[in-house]
């Protein structure tokens, strides 16, 4: 007759690493106007972010250079929060707590700035035992837009060719 063994296991879960997805198709450049702040709404799903060890807390830094616009997230939704309309914003909590806040964030270029390749938004996320999702980086292009001329002076003067102007005179004294 066979003998009947009995084997003891142990299974040790490991630490797996975060993961940030875009939903656009992989697409990494986002455009918007001049003075026109880009949303990246829930409609659009745009960011976000997963862990398979599913109640681990994430911090997330989303930034852009300095002078080049600032991030808002419209709605921490349980997250906490630092940095909030700025360059850099820090989210932290779990993947669905930082996803919702990702799902309003509101970038908002720099005031009549503009050019293609004109910023870029960094994406990183940690876990709470220090294993790092791959970073991501998207390319924001600002289209320039043909501002309204502005002027305090509504008296129509000809000024010819090489005329010279004093500094400080205006054009109605002429």
């Amino acid at each position: 007759s066979a003998d009947l063994y009995t084997i003891g296991t142990s299974i040790t879960s490991v630490n797996d690493q975060p993961v940030i997805s875009l939903s656009n198709s992989g697409d990494l450049t986002f455009s918007t106007d001049e003075d026109t702040p880009l949303t990246f709404s829930a409609a659009s799903s745009l960011l976000s972010l997963s862990d398979a060890d599913s109640d681990a807390i994430l911090t997330t830094t989303l930034s852009v250079v300095s002078g080049t616009g600032t991030l808002d997230v419209v709605d921490g939704a349980a997250a906490t929060l630092s940095g909030d309309n700025s360059n850099e914003v820090v989210l932290t909590g779990t993947a669905s707590q930082i996803n919702a806040a990702l799902a309003t964030v509101i970038y908002t270029p720099t005031g009549d700035a503009n050019g293609v390749g004109y910023a870029t938004l960094s994406v990183s996320t940690v876990d709470e035992l220090g294993s790092s999702a791959d970073g991501l980086s998207l390319t924001l292009d600002v289209n320039a837009i043909n501002d309204a001329p502005l002027g305090d002076d509504a008296t129509a003067t000809t000024l010819y060719e090489d005329q010279s102007i004093i500094a400080g005179q205006s054009v109605s004294a002429l």
